[in-house]
């Protein structure tokens, strides 16, 4: 028991981690992005991102030492910490994706080479909405049509998220067999084509 203990402390701290990463979105989002604060949201991304292997390990660890009777609500902690996981994750790559933009176009308006200081840059406030839960799919055919159509307009179609991003989602979204077929393709660019 002392060792489900120790792993249910290190899942605290990964959760932990990847609050005080949201908690750190929260507080600039009414601040003047300077370049200082690009470069530290691309460093925090960058840690957010292998929270999820993390949290993966640790989880599948304490799944496979508790009871059957407590499974169910192993499993609402994992489904908890990947809508909180993508969500963060999409909150700092919506704020990079939107810094980027304004430079291009502030450039191209101006007729400027783009530079790298954005200081002068001032996010949008992002607005909060409750989470969409993402469909699952365990591989039933009757279940497919809807999967694949719900899946396509919120992830696949959507030009604000990186392929990384979308096979995160993808993967977070299959359980079962059809988990089991993609489990072992690494999370990257190419191994998610439009």
């Amino acid at each position: 028991m002392a060792e489900l203990d120790l792993l249910i402390r290190q899942r605290a701290a990964v959760k932990g981690n990847l609050t005080r990463q949201k908690s750190y979105l929260e507080q600039i989002q009414d601040e003047e992005i300077s370049e200082r604060i690009v470069v530290e949201l691309k460093l925090r991304l960058s840690k957010v991102e292998v929270l999820l292997d993390k949290f993966y390990e640790i989880q599948d660890e304490i799944e496979s030492k508790v009871e059957e009777n407590q499974l169910g609500a192993q499993e609402q902690e994992r489904e908890n910490f990947e809508v909180s996981f993508y969500s963060t994750a999409a909150d700092f790559q919506e704020i990079l994706n939107s810094i980027e933009t304004r430079n291009v176009s502030q450039n191209d308006s101006n007729g400027m080479v783009p530079t790298e200081n954005v200081s002068s840059v001032v996010p949008q406030k992002i607005v909060q909405l409750p989470a969409l839960k993402l469909p699952t799919f365990s591989g039933r055919y009757d279940a497919w049509v809807e999967f694949r159509d719900a899946f396509k307009a919120l992830i696949h179609e959507n030009s604000g998220l990186t392929n990384v991003q979308k096979f995160y989602y993808l993967r977070s979204s299959l359980k079962d067999d059809s988990l089991n077929l993609i489990e072992s393709i690494p999370v990257s660019d190419s191994n998610y084509q439009d």
